[in-house]
């Protein structure tokens, strides 16, 4: 028999909440996924995200444990970039990220990348599910860029266009790594720009010097190794598409903002 308030089964459709729109996300991601297959996955995990933002309305701020959300990334060459959009948006709602593999018990082999958030269970709940809006939002603009330069490449002509698609796929990956790499430059300066201006009233700088220190009692109970960054080589020129797109994305889940416009832009 569930408890009288209902509050775990709120909690538990946020956790199957979470766990679809991950999988919509993986699918949408998918280079082998057809336009229409990837437009349907973005539309249902944006329509689940608004479910979330609903819901977040209805849930209190009485638990104050620090819990973990683990969100599975792309098995692609741009993930180490995803790891880093997560690490931003963590920190701007007060928690933190760090990464690990999955291993294969059967020959040890390094497997997928994944993204822990550590923080509050609201602030974590709420970090994953704007993190996932902001990726949905990424991985659509790289989509429509990269489409749009295959278009401008064959001046037209389906047949061409054809052709030129199939001798492009191979750098692809270059292009969403380029892109990533403008959006995640751009949304670091503008979270730090809102962070200065919590650091800036007493009570913001309160909560969020009581909050580091939390999370800095937290990790220093985890055993973790850096890792030496990769090098990656990148599309300069979707870089400065992607840190154009990022000044317009929204940095907030508030289910009121209707003009869709990012908060202290």
């Amino acid at each position: 028999m569930g408890p009288a308030n209902g509050k775990r089964s709120t909690i538990m459709d946020i956790d199957k909440i979470i766990d679809k729109v991950n999988d919509l996300m993986a699918l949408a991601s998918d280079p082998a996924a057809s336009d229409n297959e990837a437009s349907l996955a973005y539309e249902r995990a944006q329509r689940l995200i608004d479910r979330y933002r609903l819901e977040d309305w209805r849930r209190d701020r009485t638990r104050r444990v620090m819990t973990e959300r683990s969100v599975p990334l792309a098995a692609r060459g741009w993930n180490t970039f995803q790891l880093e959009l997560a690490g931003i948006v963590a920190r701007a709602n007060g928690c933190r990220v760090y990464g690990s593999y999955d291993y294969s018990a059967a020959t040890g082999r390094r497997g997928r990348l994944n993204a822990h958030f550590v923080g509050e269970a609201r602030d974590a709940d709420t970090a994953v599910m704007l993190f996932q809006a902001i990726e949905l939002d990424c991985l659509t603009r790289i989509r429509r860029t990269w489409s749009d330069r295959l278009d401008a490449m064959a001046e037209g002509d389906p047949d061409e266009r054809r052709y030129v698609a199939y001798h492009m796929a191979k750098h692809r990956d270059r292009w969403a790594c380029g892109f990533r790499q403008g959006w995640n430059d751009r949304l670091r300066e503008r979270f730090a720009s809102l962070r200065t201006e919590n650091l800036a009233i007493p009570a913001g700088r309160d909560l969020v010097l009581t909050r580091e220190r939390q999370l800095d009692e937290y990790f220093s109970k985890l055993d973790l190794r850096k890792e030496r960054p990769r090098a990656i080589r990148y599309s300069l020129e979707a870089a400065g598409l992607g840190r154009e797109a990022a000044g317009d994305v929204a940095l907030g889940l508030d289910p009121l903002e209707a003009s869709g416009r990012a908060l202290g832009a």
